[in-house]
């Protein structure tokens, strides 16, 4: 059986938004700690926090890329076309993708990896106080299974039409800038969706008991009635 490899240009172009976001997170973690974001910081920390380091980030990052761009390679004819659409067809199929995800990943986000997975989503979640950075801070299995989940989401689409590249590519830029911003632990005052994803996440690594599960919007946790309104001292109360 021959493979159609993803051209080229896409590929360099999946490579460049992995570039893009790694500079997202380095300029979002210089401005953390600058004293520009005093006053936007969601929280402070009251202790120091064990960390994983960098290798254990750039572990992460390669494990990630490796899956992420092994997917469009190996499954590229079942999942793609470049074929020429209408542009209402490609930004049906790009807030498809977003939206698909983002309800799913809520439900395995709240039954699984706040379930019978709690122990390897309880890694990410040593992260009390999140920061740019982690977003890379993982356990492999949880990797997987979020870019098992991405792919999927794109299966369900290419069931009716399969997906373009250019489609894809939008999606996934989207996909990691929100994922950089929800853990970027910072209230800007100027940027009123990105700083309602932040404070909601942020919220949600109070404690393994937080709820605000969705990743990319507020829509699944109003829903489904999952909103945390406690606050911090009421979390933690709660998970003691």
């Amino acid at each position: 059986m021959s493979i159609s490899l993803m051209p080229l240009p896409y590929l360099l172009s999946l490579g460049a938004i992995y570039v893009c976001n790694g500079l997202l997170v380095y300029f979002a973690m210089k401005f953390y700690h600058s004293p520009a974001s005093e006053g936007m910081r969601i929280r402070e920390p009251t202790h120091k926090r064990a960390h994983p380091g960098r290798a254990h980030m750039r572990r992460n990052s390669i494990f990630s890329s490796v899956l992420t761009f092994g997917v469009p390679i190996v499954l590229y004819d079942q999942l793609f076309s470049a074929s020429p659409i209408a542009g209402w067809v490609g930004a049906t199929q790009i807030l498809a993708l977003l939206v698909i995800y983002d309800f799913l990943y809520y439900f395995l986000h709240r039954y699984i990896l706040h379930g019978s997975l709690h122990r390897v989503h309880a890694v990410h979640h040593r992260a009390r106080h999140p920061r740019a950075n982690d977003s890379l801070f993982l356990h492999p299995v949880e990797i997987f299974l979020g870019v098992a989940l991405w792919t999927a989401c794109i299966g369900l689409i290419a069931l009716f039409n399969p997906m373009h590249p250019v489609a894809f590519l939008i999606a996934l830029l989207i996909y990691t800038v929100v994922n950089t911003v929800v853990h970027w632990g910072l209230d800007t005052g100027y940027l009123p969706y990105f700083d309602y994803v932040s404070r909601m996440h942020n919220t949600h690594h109070i404690s393994m008991r937080s709820k605000n599960y969705a990743s990319m919007s507020a829509f699944p946790d109003i829903l489904f009635g999952t909103t945390e309104t406690r606050t911090e001292a009421a979390v933690t109360a709660a998970s003691n």
